[in-house]
């Protein structure tokens, strides 16, 4: 059984993030997608570790940073949901407005 899933929005932010990093370094989006990896299995492992934000109206949406990156998850979903993974630089509050809004 898988332990996390990805939306489909989740699995372009990681695509769009290792293809940014593997242009400027393969090493680097390696070592990224490894810290992705180990982030969503340790979140499905101890789901209530993340940050809430007060500015997201969804109450049940927690937020775990990896480098520069925000993980976006469900942590009272088994297997774990995980809505977005966003560059920090990103206004958070109105990209996931604007994704779990439509679902």
């Amino acid at each position: 059984m898988n332990r996390y899933i990805l939306s489909k929005d989740a699995e372009l932010d990681v695509l769009r993030a290792l293809d940014y990093l593997e242009s400027r370094s393969e090493r680097a989006a390696m070592a990224m997608e490894r810290r992705f990896i180990d982030a969503f299995i340790y979140l499905s492992e101890w789901p209530g570790t993340g940050h809430t934000h007060r500015d997201l109206p969804f109450p049940d949406i927690k937020t775990w940073t990896v480098k520069d990156y925000v993980i976006v998850y469900n942590p009272h979903t088994v297997p774990l949901e995980i809505y977005a993974v966003l560059h920090g630089s990103r206004d958070l509050t109105s990209v996931i407005l604007g994704r779990l809004s439509n679902t």
